[in-house]
């Protein structure tokens, strides 16, 4: 009950009571860094604060329907993965939060250091926002008059900050601008008899992208300002246009602009990773309560000296005579109106849910008393299991398991696909694959990430195909994102191999040496943590 629970794992609630918000509200910001490859580096190893350890649920660890061999399955793209952060460091933090010293040198068993919980990044680039770096503007200050042609306003985008240039930036980047001119004072004079439209264009790379018309009567018009605005996918070296066209006429502009702005987020990798935006969102008490039941530990808190003292609950019942399942008298009843914390099914669970699928990570102790209820659950984990080790054929350590990862991709084969070396269009043969930016193909053994559809059956890709096909079978791949609900633990370990990952593009892919993965195995399975809990039942 409450009462039993808050003796063994609170001791003092004055301690626990000063707790509030969760473990994301945390001083993060120590451990914020870049989020690339040479990055990765620095923390594969590390044993207390964030680690970048292989995982399952990171992209594309779990995907169904997989060719044998494909590459696929042997690398791991940093841009759709995320980072472990151990336990201890956030219970540390915790306590020294609320202004306590802390001692947790009785807890020697060597999982304290190295249980971590997962921490996804769950979105396609990781990145912060750059306020608009697309830098291309024309702006007229003196009056343009033209007669019975086209008035042309020209603009590249610039690349200022290198933003698609660099080569980490080829995977799914949003490169939509929100594109608009505006003309102020338009006036002028129409030469032909009757009415004509003065028509307003925005145009990329010579293609019409919006337009608007105007009726204008003949003779001299009454002035007017006019703004026309887009929304529309662009990279380095677009041309854009501002066109009007008044058919038999003149027209005299006082000034305007053609202009170019960022909506949403432009991702450049190379900005640094926030990691208090990626931690779990887990109520402080709660995930104190959770670890603390793991490892069966007491609090012991001092609040005139401001301490906190972690001790291994198995530690101060470890005689014989202090474990009550032994001395229990089989043949008397218990006493009903006591409530006895402990039952002949004693549990252990882990928390599941529809994302979540395995059936080794609960446990059960028992004690042979027919005179105690029948099923208790003791212990119920707020967090789910997690591994990345026990993928058939992948680092085996144990049996695999059904684990889903945070990214499921379905793939739909097609016929009909065509490309050329050195380009990075491609057309297929027939309407109906419904395909969109951030999905990918496979064909011809090459894999690329679309990166423009100009057509029901044209689109473009981040990188140019190495080489031909003429109306090939192909692959599409979309991928899916899943939240790692609830939020899953593991132990962080030596990885038992390598393991290559891509960065930034299909083609690049170097390999962690001397890193960790992630796995859940005996340590963690609950019919072996119940060793702990005999003493105490």
């Amino acid at each position: 009950d409450d009462r039993y629970k808050g003796t063994v794992f609170f001791g003092n609630f004055d301690f626990f009571n000063l707790l509030e918000g969760d473990i994301s509200e945390l001083q993060w910001a120590t451990y914020d860094q870049d989020w690339q490859r040479s990055s990765l580096d620095s923390i594969k190893a590390e044993t207390t604060g964030i680690v970048y350890a292989l995982a399952s649920w990171f992209r594309p660890f779990g995907v169904q329907s997989i060719p044998a061999g494909s590459v696929w399955n042997t690398k791991h793209d940093i841009n759709f993965s995320g980072f472990h952060a151990y336990t201890r460091t956030i219970v540390t933090n915790i306590v020294q939060e609320v202004g306590f010293t802390y001692d947790d040198s009785a807890v020697t068993d060597s999982l304290w250091d190295e249980l971590a919980i997962a921490c996804p990044v769950t979105r396609f680039a990781v990145s912060n926002q750059i306020d608009n770096p697309l830098l291309a503007e024309w702006s007229k200050t003196s009056t343009q008059t033209t007669s019975g042609a086209i008035i042309t306003f020209d603009t590249l985008i610039v690349d200022a900050d290198a933003l698609f240039d660099n080569p980490n930036d080829k995977y799914d980047i949003d490169r939509t601008a929100s594109i608009s001119f505006e003309l102020n004072q338009c006036s002028g004079l129409i030469i032909a008899g009757g009415f004509t439209t003065a028509i307003f264009e925005l145009r990329k790379n010579n293609a019409t992208i919006a337009e608007k018309r105007i009726s204008v009567n003949p003779g001299d018009f009454v002035p007017f300002n006019i703004t026309v605005t887009v929304s529309t996918i662009v990279k380095s070296g677009d041309e854009l246009q501002a066109r009007v066209l008044v058919p038999g006429g003149d027209i005299a502009i006082d000034d305007g602009f053609l202009k170019i702005e960022n909506i949403g987020a432009i991702p450049n990798h190379s900005d640094v990773l926030s990691i208090g935006d990626h931690i779990p969102k887990i109520g402080k008490k709660d995930f104190l309560t959770w670890i603390f039941a793991l490892f069966n530990i007491q609090v012991e808190t001092n609040e005139t000296n401001k301490t906190v003292v972690l001790s291994p609950f198995d530690a101060l019942l470890i005689s014989s005579e202090q474990n009550w399942s032994k001395n229990l008298d089989t043949s008397k009843r218990v006493d009903e109106g006591i409530t006895l914390p402990y039952a002949q099914n004693n549990h252990f669970k882990y928390a599941e849910n529809e994302n979540l699928v395995r059936s080794d990570s609960g446990g059960i102790y028992n004690i042979n008393n027919p005179f105690l209820r029948a099923d208790l659950n003791l212990i119920q984990s707020g967090f789910g299991a997690s591994d990345g080790a026990q993928r058939k054929g992948i680092y085996i350590r144990a049996a695999a398991v059904i684990e889903y990862p945070t990214y499921i991709m379905h793939t739909t084969r097609l016929p009909g696909m065509n490309t050329t070396a050195a380009s990075d269009a491609f057309t297929i043969d027939n309407e109906g694959a419904e395909y969109s930016i951030g999905d990918y193909i496979e064909v011809g053994g090459e894999f690329r990430q679309i990166n423009g559809r100009t057509s029901d059956t044209a689109g473009i890709v981040s990188i140019n195909f190495d080489g031909n096909n003429a109306s090939q079978a192909w692959t599409l791949r979309r991928f899916e994102l899943m939240d790692l609900t609830p939020p899953r633990i593991a132990r962080i370990v030596a990885s038992e191999g390598n393991y290559d990952i891509v960065q930034g593009t299909e083609d690049v892919v170097t390999s962690i040496v001397g890193g960790k993965e992630a796995v859940f195995h005996d340590d963690l399975l609950w019919y072996i943590i119940t060793n702990s809990y005999q003493n105490l039942l």
